[in-house]
């Protein structure tokens, strides 16, 4: 058992735009006590003042391709994921899932092992695998390697399962797989969400009624929604029970049309993602994935052909920019990025709140709304500077 840890002075927001005194005491990671007294000096517990600044829960990401100048389609090993955890905590997150874009079957079976050596080594914040692909149309592949998509195979899934990643997710076309598999996956314990997709609306019900939860990165790798044709993009908003991700950078989906996404739905059954690559945390404007060199350009990712590859952002940004894009504040928006990702792959490792008997996976933000430090089950992950 851990020694105690007590953090005092801090601040917690909240929606409605007011500031509540906040310490908490964390041991064997998690918080075991949460309220807003103070601790007197010459106690045997280690007690961090925060010096008043922001404490939110940890940011949870549930598409993290890379960072750290690492990308996990080029290197498919735990030391690979350990870089990309460290780079990504440094704004803010503290669990995320290292997602593979459509690879081989190998390389599928490499990930899954990957992810599961990484576990095993206790490499902190790492909460599963989401597999985007290989199981998508061939009609929407935006960015991902059409010749490693592939007709779903039964094996190669339990294979992953065998593996023992934590969670897995994985996106899919739902009008390219069976409704017998797809319900296989679903009691599987399988996150199933629909993605890189032309599916119909009325396919994309069959597979929420079936056990989908979710579209993957709303409305980019799918048809738009018409007034005759709401496809996809249609099932998802008109549904209150199915969680939508979205790319709040700017280039992946317009301003605008994220504000009215953001309206349209529940507020419990949306989600941020980055969807970042190699570059983020990362001093890098260019990296290699599938044989193509993939640039940033003024901060939208890019091959030589213009098709979209993933993003450069991160999650302390995305909550800023969709905030800014709602015209609302990033604590009336937290939930994107916390509670509601926790909540989509029904995680126990990571709650996304603040609470007693929670892991105690929180960020800390310095006074200019930068990230001071961040801690992912009672571990420090990431720290600006000693306090």
């Amino acid at each position: 058992m851990t020694a105690a840890m007590r953090f005092v002075n801090g601040r917690l927001p909240h929606a409605s735009r007011a500031f509540s005194a906040f310490s908490c005491e964390v041991s064997d990671g998690s918080f075991t006590r949460v309220d807003d007294e103070s601790i007197p000096s010459g106690t045997s517990r280690s007690v961090v003042d925060l010096e008043g600044r922001m404490v939110l829960p940890g940011f949870v990401d549930l598409q993290v391709n890379g960072g750290g100048g690492v990308l996990f389609n080029e290197e498919i090993t735990a030391e690979a994921i350990a870089t990309i955890a460290e780079s990504h905590a440094a704004y803010g997150t503290a669990a995320f899932l290292p997602t593979l874009i459509t690879g081989t079957p190998s390389e599928v079976r490499r990930a899954a092992h990957a992810v599961a050596e990484a576990r095993r080594r206790n490499i902190v914040g790492v909460l599963g695998l989401h597999l985007e692909g290989p199981f998508i149309s061939t009609a929407k592949p935006g960015i991902h390697p059409a010749e490693k998509i592939s007709a779903f195979s039964r094996s190669l899934v339990d294979e992953v399962l065998n593996a023992g990643v934590g969670v897995l997710m994985m996106t899919l076309a739902p009008e390219r797989i069976a409704d017998q598999d797809l319900k296989y996956l679903v009691d599987s314990g399988v996150i199933v969400w629909c993605g890189h997709s032309n599916a119909t609306y009325d396919q994309a019900q069959r597979a929420f009624d079936l056990g989908a939860v979710g579209v993957t990165h709303l409305f980019n790798a799918m048809p738009p929604m018409l007034s005759r044709d709401p496809g996809l993009v249609g099932a998802a908003l008109a549904n209150d029970h199915v969680y939508t991700s979205i790319i709040a950078d700017g280039h992946h989906v317009h301003p605008a049309v994220v504000k009215a996404a953001l309206t349209a739905k529940p507020r419990d059954r949306q989600i941020l993602i980055t969807d970042a690559m190699s570059l983020t945390g990362s001093d890098l404007s260019e990296f290699a994935f599938g044989g193509k060199t993939i640039r940033s350009i003024e901060g939208r990712c890019v091959d030589d052909a213009g098709t979209l590859a993933g993003a450069d952002l991160n999650m302390l940004a995305a909550l800023n920019n969709a905030a800014s894009f709602c015209g609302s504040t990033p604590a009336e928006l937290l939930a994107l990025t916390t509670t509601n990702p926790s909540s989509a792959i029904r995680s126990t490792e990571s709650a996304g709140v603040i609470a007693e008997g929670t892991p105690a996976s929180f960020v800390v933000l310095d006074h200019d709304g930068s990230v001071f430090q961040t801690w992912s089950q009672g571990i420090q992950t990431y720290s600006k500077s000693a306090i």
